[in-house]
Formats: C-alpha cells, structure tokens, sequence
C-alpha cells in the first residue's frame, strides 16, 4: 500500500513540475524532498548513520541531522530534473549543463577499447547518463532494479511505448528488421535491437548524425575467451554468427523525449 501511495504521488508530482515555471520547479523539488524526509524514517536514519560513518567526529549530531535533510532536499531537486529529462536534447544540453573534461572520456573513447564509467549516488547521475549519451557516446547502463514495484512498472511502460513508436515508423523499410513480440506477451525492452544490411555503413550513419547505438552482441559467447578455455571455441552457429553481424540497438530509455524519438526515426530513414 505504501509503495502504492508513493507512486500516485509521484504522478501527481510529475504533472506539476512539467506544469510549473522553473522557479516553482525548484520549491517544489525541495517542499517534495521534505515530505520525504519525514515520510522514510527507516530510510532517513540509513542517510544518517552513513553521515556519521563518512564524517566521524568532524561534525556534531545537530550538523549531522541538518546535512541529513540536505540530502534529501537534494534529492527532491534532482527528481525534479529527471522528470525534465524529457525535455533535454542535444541542442539545448549545454545551456543546462556545463560539462568538464569531456577531453579525457573523448581520449579514452577513441583508442576503441570501450570505456567504463563508474558512478554512484553523488550529483544528478541519471543527468550525466542522458548528457553522455546526447553528446554521441554509445551507452550502456549498469542499474539496480526499484525496490517499488509501480515505478518499475512504470519505467517499462515508457520502455514499450518508445519501442512501439519506433516499431510503427521504422517497420516498413526494406533493409530493417524490428523486433516481433508475439501478442500474448509483454517486453520490457531493455534494448530495441533491429536487424539491418550493412550495418558498418549504417553505424557510421547513426554516428555522423549524433545518434546513440549499441551492439548486442558483436561477437557469441562461444568466441569469449573463458569459453573458449572451457573447449566451446571449435563450436559453429551459423545463424547466431549472422546475427552477430547484423544487430543494432537503437535508444530506447525513458529519458527519451518526443523529439529525440522523432529524431532517431528521421535518421534511420534517411540512410540510403
């Protein structure tokens, strides 16, 4: 019932915060970080004893429990923030973000190793996650799945409305394949992985116009060195190796606004 009551009142929140000015925007967030503070006591004291873990004898209990609210008023301003992730793109990312030492990730990105970026719950990380991604990173994330079973439900209702649309307009070219998902089941779409014909020119395609992919898989499992130690290397798929050659995951996160949906479908169509 509590996951329940928390969930319609995120609803409701969402709707504000799309609805309000920006100045409102950021009240809100802090008044939502509030009433969270005092709604969460279990989790509130977990906020506070890794406060006293992090910082010892530094501070004294009263600071303590003053950076304890803190925190959570700052959770409320990025909640605040994820909800307008949806409004974010690649054209107005820099007037919301200033981004430092991108030269490093580009340096990094650039010797085609492939690059591992670690975070945790410091700033707004589901920010920095869209901010790479929109300045043409491929990206892959690792997360921990919601304890609330509605905002999970949640998630993956946005996951498959994103993937229907593309699935409508991408569905009748030629040379793509979408995914089929038959009429008696429900995919959460952790990846929209289509099928194309020659997909080194179509990913140099999707790069040239600043469109996020990923490819999953680019080499069977069978050809990974701890299988092939264990005697599976001498194996033959060939249907799986073809595969391996023609997938490609498009974005489809719910971070995704309607532009950047309408954008992905306009550069898929346009390749020749």
């Amino acid at each position: 019932m509590k996951n329940f009551i928390l969930y319609l009142l995120f609803q409701f929140f969402y709707f504000l915060v799309l609805l309000l000015p920006d100045k409102l925007r950021y009240y809100l967030g802090k008044l939502f970080g509030k009433f969270a503070y005092y709604i969460t006591p279990e989790r509130r004291e977990i906020v506070y004893n890794n406060m006293k873990k992090s910082f010892k004898d530094k501070y004294s209990e009263e600071k303590l429990k003053k950076m304890t609210k803190e925190v959570y008023y700052n959770t409320g301003l990025i909640l605040v923030e994820f909800i307008l992730l949806k409004k974010l793109n690649k054209d107005n990312l820099k007037d919301f973000i200033e981004i430092k030492g991108e030269e490093n990730l580009k340096k990094a990105y650039e010797k085609n190793n492939g690059v591992i970026i670690y975070g945790a719950h410091f700033g707004n990380w589901e920010l920095m996650g869209s901010a790479i991604s929109l300045l043409g990173y491929p990206l892959n994330a690792i997360a921990q799945e919601q304890e609330n079973s509605y905002f999970n439900k949640k998630i993956n209702e946005i996951r498959r409305e994103n993937a229907a649309y593309l699935t409508e307009n991408l569905k009748d070219l030629e040379w793509l394949e979408t995914p089929v998902v038959p009429e008696d089941r429900e995919h959460v779409f952790h990846q929209y992985t289509v099928k194309v014909k020659n997909r080194d020119k179509f990913l140099d395609h999707l790069k040239e116009n600043e469109i996020g992919y990923g490819i999953h898989y680019p080499i069977p499992a069978y050809n990974q060195p701890l299988y092939e130690k264990m005697g599976y290397g001498d194996y033959n798929y060939p249907v799986t190796e073809k595969l391996c050659e023609e997938v490609v995951s498009l974005p489809v996160h719910p971070a995704l606004s309607d532009e950047d949906l309408e954008e992905i479908v306009e550069v898929v169509k346009k390749f020749k």
